[in-house]
Formats: C-alpha cells, structure tokens, sequence
C-alpha cells in the first residue's frame, strides 16, 4: 500500500470516527440544564403515571372497539367506560400536579442562580 493511500484511509478513519463521536460530545444551548429536581422519587412517579395513562387510554380505545364489534351489551359498555375515563382524568390531574411541583421547583433553583450572580457582580 502506498503512502497516499494509507495517509487517505487515515483521513477518512478519523472523519468517520469524528462523525460518530460527535453527538456524544456536542451540547445544545437551549437544552435545560439538568437538575436534581427531576430526580428520584417524583421522576419514577411522573413516569409511571404517564405509563398507566397511556395503559388507560388503549383501554379505552379496546372498550371502544369492542363496543363496536357488538361483543359488549349498552350497560357494561357504558359502566366501565365512565370508570376508565374517571382513572384517566384522576392520572392527568395528578400529572399537572407534579409538573406544576418541578416547575416551581426550577423556578426557586433559578431564582437562587440568579441571586448568587447579582451577588458576585
């Protein structure tokens, strides 16, 4: 192998491995900072209420469909169906709570930020 060739594969090594290494390295300015506040208890909370909510919508959706295909009688359908909705509005409620939590949260972090700067200038 002569020397240009192994110089260009040396090139094209090391632009490939840059370009498969760049999304690691790169950081995006309007990405949030991370912060503890969406840690631990609240964040497993917030994930597993936004799992269930989408378990009780697909419910909701087999209920409609089966409706549908006539396999559930008028009273069953509509028992059941009113209960799921009343879960799902109870799981979204609860959502808006903690997000309404970490908002504020972040809002407090933020205002200390700030704070800490204007006392250092």
């Amino acid at each position: 192998m002569s020397t240009e060739m192994m110089f260009a594969s040396l090139i094209i090594a090391a632009a490939t491995a840059t370009f498969v290494m760049f999304p690691f390295f790169r950081r995006d300015p309007d990405a949030p900072l991370p912060t503890r506040s969406k840690t631990g208890r609240q964040q497993r909370t917030y994930e597993t209420l936004l799992t269930e909510k989408q378990r009780v919508l697909r419910q909701i959706r087999d209920l409609d469909l089966d409706y549908d295909m006539g396999k559930m009688p008028n009273a069953i359908y509509a028992s059941q169906r009113v209960y799921l909705i009343k879960v799902y509005v109870a799981i979204a409620s609860r959502l808006d709570e903690i997000e309404i939590e970490l908002d504020e949260k972040q809002a407090r972090v933020e205002d200390a930020i700030a704070a800490y700067r204007q006392k250092l200038d």
